[in-house]
């Protein structure tokens, strides 16, 4: 028992230590980054070669 008390005052100290500090902040940002960096390298390829190819065209 003392095991999981501890983690479960350990998240929500941590939480609060985090909120009061920016770290809160630069964690959302990261996990923000994160699925943005996936969701963009996704698309990103999609719309370069899309685009490469759109303005390729566009240009000749």
């Amino acid at each position: 028992t003392p095991t999981p008390t501890t983690t479960a005052e350990s998240a929500p100290r941590l939480s609060a230590s985090t909120k009061d500090d920016d770290d809160d902040d630069e964690e959302e940002e990261t996990a923000k980054n994160d699925k943005e960096d996936k969701g963009t390298g996704k698309g990103s390829d999609e719309v370069r070669k899309s685009g490469g190819e759109s303005e390729e065209e566009e240009e000749t």
